[in-house]
């Protein structure tokens, strides 16, 4: 910026943060967040780095035009405007009984999502959902209708009219022109066997955070005794990981479980999260042989396997910003 006296009035501002500190995980030089030119003292609120204006002549400068928010232990954010990665579940024989998910690039702000989008059989209106679910590091959104789907009948998911949708560092998507984030046709006969729709991270994805959070999403609601460490198996670098708990139900409005999502993550014994490891391979077995999920009918899940691999570094555990001029 100038070398006016606002400018001379900047103080360097330091961050110090212990290895399990809950930060976020930046990727890649091209992913690198550019900060605005206008940190003042006392920015410990994300508005005055990424989406405020913190500045006493009441400049801008912010990456975003929403609020920002600070991130949690391994979320990812990115310096590009958020986009929509995967939707499911597509095609003409979805599971009348199916929960519905949307894939972002990064984590996103869980204020603006809550009644962001809206579900409607073409031809016939709404139809209701339950509450969401933002999981997968903030980045799967989890929708999740009240009541089966009818038969043969095409559905799509659009965004509310005039829904703000936003990611951590404050910058809005871009919304197509129709509003339509995807489309999918029920079965004209149930599926006989449940399957998966969506797991998070995307099958051989590359450059994840150490202490990524795996995320299942199933087309029905799934017995939930029967996902354990037996049938829900996760290795890292061949090995399991040194804390692992068995999967569990999503959460909805506190204490409602729906077991047609299903969350791990490896937690350490003060209830952060732990490393799986750098530059390592996660693979994630589900439903192997003597160790079957079921459906609440008793169904049997098909097995199937799939794997990401972890950066080849950990998240940072200090930090400095310092101004220009000194």
């Amino acid at each position: 910026g100038p070398r006016d006296e606002t400018s001379h009035r900047f103080r360097m501002l330091s961050l110090r943060l212990p290895a399990r500190a809950r930060i976020a995980t930046f990727l890649t030089a091209a992913a690198l967040l550019a900060l605005p030119a206008g940190l003042l003292t006392g920015c410990d609120n994300p508005a005055c780095v990424f989406g405020g204006d913190c500045s006493p002549a009441g400049q801008g400068g912010a990456l975003g035009t929403l609020s920002a928010s600070a991130p949690e232990s391994g979320q990812i954010l990115r310096a590009a405007v958020p986009f929509i990665q995967r939707f499911a579940p597509t095609g003409t024989a979805v599971d009348p009984r199916t929960a519905i998910a949307i894939v972002f690039s990064e984590a996103m702000s869980n204020a603006t999502l809550g009644f962001a989008y809206e579900l409607d059989q073409v031809g016939f209106g709404a139809v209701p959902l339950g509450a969401t679910a933002l999981v997968g590091d903030g980045r799967v959104l989890v929708l999740f209708p009240i009541t089966p789907l009818t038969l043969g009948a095409q559905y799509r998911v659009s965004y509310r009219e005039n829904a703000t949708v936003g990611d951590r560092t404050g910058q809005a998507i871009m919304r197509p022109s129709d509003g339509v984030v995807g489309t999918f046709t029920v079965a004209s006969v149930a599926p006989e066997a449940p399957s998966v729709i969506l797991s998070y991270p995307n099958d051989m994805e590359t450059g994840l955070p150490t202490t990524t959070e795996l995320t299942v999403v199933f087309s029905r609601p799934m017995d939930a005794t029967t996902v354990n460490d037996a049938s829900f198996v996760v290795e890292t670098g061949g090995m399991p990981p040194e804390f692992d708990d068995a999967a569990s139900p999503v959460v909805l409005s506190g204490v409602v479980q729906d077991t047609r999502c299903f969350r791990w993550r490896s937690v350490d014994a003060e209830g952060e999260p732990a490393s799986l490891g750098t530059d390592r391979e996660v693979t994630l077995d589900l439903s192997p042989t003597g160790a079957k999920i079921e459906d609440v009918d008793g169904t049997e899940l098909a097995a199937s396997s799939r794997s990401f691999r972890t950066l080849p570094f950990s998240a940072p555990t200090s930090a400095a910003i310092t101004s220009m001029p000194t």
